[in-house]
């Protein structure tokens, strides 16, 4: 059965491969690629038989570890790691990416019990009263992924995220 499901799994990969990384042309203008386009090209995959395909083979081979058998539940669930893998941005921005190694996070993620939530809290709204905090640096959130794990929200209605700093807190949670 792990075949079957490492067998959608590739052809979904290769698809994505396909339409997000880049290639060489002979033309000497290079093609303009911004956040827009790739959330335009992350929908379209994702209506693709390759990827119901794997929603499908997905819920199959885990739907008796979950509770779920909503494919919309599934859907989401896939969208969700291909978004988060940062696999499409990966691949958009010419990057790499080893299917064997994506597909081992694939399994991974639809079989652990725990997971990791993490509250991110902005600095502008944090209060720095106590004089034995301790911390270990900050991050900042790419605006181009932000677009892409959050495609339901308007992109003119997005802060500009990556000018902001954050605290990051994250407690285990069960699954």
């Amino acid at each position: 059965m792990i075949e079957k499901l490492r067998s959608a799994f590739s052809a979904y990969a290769n698809r994505v491969d396909d339409r997000l990384f880049p290639r060489q042309t002979e033309s000497k203008v290079k093609p303009i690629r911004n956040r827009q386009q790739l959330l335009t090209l992350v929908e379209g995959l994702e209506g693709f038989a390759e990827f119901r395909n794997l929603v499908t083979t997905t819920r199959e081979h885990f739907g008796q570890e979950h509770h779920s058998k909503s494919e919309q539940i599934w859907r989401y669930a896939i969208e969700n790691f291909f978004r988060r893998s940062a696999c499409y941005l990966d691949l958009f921005e010419g990057r790499t990416v080893i299917p064997d190694n994506l597909f081992g996070r694939f399994v991974e993620a639809f079989t652990r019990t725990e997971t990791t939530v993490l509250y991110l809290a902005p600095l502008e709204f944090v209060d720095f009263r106590g004089s034995d905090m301790e911390y270990h640096g900050f991050q900042n959130i790419p605006s181009l992924v932000e677009s892409v794990l959050l495609p339901f929200v308007p992109i003119k209605t997005v802060l500009p995220v990556e000018q902001y700093q954050f605290l990051e807190p994250s407690e285990p949670y069960p699954v």
